[in-house]
């Protein structure tokens, strides 16, 4: 099929995963993996966050408001988190779901603000229903997180090469899957991060040092805006230094990152036990939910 890349078999990741039929298994959670849902009223706001859980848990998945603490620039920042989880005392295998970038625009600050965790909680709710507890963090100067952005804009990275863009990323995703592995309802020995665009960037990045525990990683159409040289012989750094079983997904109407550079950046990072495979989309770039 002309969107097909490839496919290859993902046998499990120490048994967090399993893929006998990818087709089956994995197009459940890409119909409705970044799902942009009309976002509910603002959860527990507050003035001065401190750092752990906001309440109780609420509703049918659990939904709760983490302030998640970093450790950046000899620094302290709380990261806004959605987790969700299923009921019961666990312990359960965990997801983190990580966002993508704006594309560029004036008041690239303000755009990075308006972004929300519950962006990708249609995503959140398809690994709950299959035994994960999730989260979905806001990384730095995102969303209610507090610090600097420090992973520059979609389209110009804030370092000389884009693996060191890719590592700025994975700072704050690592912090995060650190202090989840922490928590009493999670299991710490199993643990996968999928991203999405910038985020999928970031997990790639991730992937060459990860945290004990990590599994495995889900790279929905990553990349960062560049030249396209440039983002294959970044790929190509990220894969000789791979140390995780990877799933690919890039959708054959992407416009950021269109089939051709999807097959480029694949065989350059060269893994023989990632799977990739692309699927027709309503949105390129973001699939939702149908």
């Amino acid at each position: 099929m002309s969107h097909q890349i490839s496919v290859r078999r993902l046998d499990k990741l120490d048994g967090t995963l399993r893929s006998a039929n990818l087709s089956l298994r994995w197009l459940g959670l890409i119909c409705g993996w970044f799902s942009i849902c009309e976002l509910p009223p603002v959860i527990a706001q507050t003035a001065s966050p401190q750092s752990g859980p906001v309440g109780q848990p609420q509703g049918k998945w659990n939904e709760q408001l983490r302030w998640v603490p970093v450790h950046a620039d000899n620094q302290v920042f709380l990261l806004e988190a959605l987790v969700y989880r299923p009921s019961g005392p666990g312990k359960f295998p965990l997801a983190t779901l990580n966002h993508g970038l704006p594309l560029p625009g004036s008041h690239y600050s303000d755009l990075l603000r308006k972004r929300s965790p519950y962006e990708l909680k249609a995503a959140a709710i398809w690994f709950v229903e299959h035994g994960y507890a999730v989260a979905i963090p806001m990384r730095r100067g995102v969303g209610r997180s507090q610090g600097h952005f420090a992973e520059g804009s979609h389209m110009h990275g804030s370092h000389d090469d884009l693996v060191s863009d890719g590592k700025a990323t994975a700072s704050d995703i690592s912090n995060v899957v650190t202090y989840m592995q922490q928590q009493s309802f999670v299991d710490p020995a199993r643990v996968v991060v999928g991203g999405n665009s910038a985020g999928a960037w970031g997990i790639l990045a991730l992937a060459t040092d990860p945290p004990k525990g990590v599994v495995g990683v889900i790279n929905f159409a990553g990349g960062r805006k560049a030249a396209t040289g440039d983002l294959v012989g970044a790929a190509a750094k990220l894969g000789e230094r791979n140390r995780l079983p990877q799933l690919w997904l890039y959708s054959a109407n992407d416009k950021l990152y269109d089939p051709a550079l999807a097959h480029a950046m694949y065989d350059a990072f060269a893994f023989m036990g990632c799977a990739c495979r692309a699927i027709p989309a309503i949105s390129g770039h973001q699939i939702r939910g149908r």
